[in-house]
């Protein structure tokens, strides 16, 4: 995966299937490509650039689900 050079991505909570980010993540603008909007509806890019993977990180870590 571009831009975690093998290091903890910083998913909110992969083994509850959880993917958001959180603040500090490797993906946070690594995408290579830029699209319009994210998995959930968040729009994209919200910093220098798009983030890899499904969510777009949006400048605070995300609250417990």
């Amino acid at each position: 995966m571009h831009g975690i050079n093998g290091g903890d991505p910083k998913f909110t909570d992969a083994a509850a299937g959880d993917f958001r980010l959180l603040a500090g993540s490797p993906l946070i603008d690594a995408a290579q490509t830029n699209v319009a909007g994210d998995f959930g509806g968040a729009v994209r890019p919200q910093g220098a650039g798009s983030d890899t993977g499904a969510f777009e990180f949006g400048g605070a870590s995300p609250p417990s689900p």
